[in-house]
């Protein structure tokens, strides 16, 4: 959602995406999409080592 209004309110964004259907907001979509999948990765590896270590 935040991507979407960025793209739609900054307008140096929106010169680059108007209809935003062009590359430069897909490449966002998917680099915040693969930033949130990182940093899920990375928690579930955490938790469950701190769960290994406090049972």
């Amino acid at each position: 959602m935040a991507i979407v209004q960025a793209f739609e309110k900054v307008p140096a964004l929106k010169a680059m995406a108007p209809k935003q259907t062009e590359p430069p907001f897909l490449v966002a979509q998917f680099v915040v999409l693969a930033l949130f999948i990182v940093l899920a990765i990375f928690a579930a590896i955490r938790f469950s080592a701190e769960s290994v270590r406090t049972a």
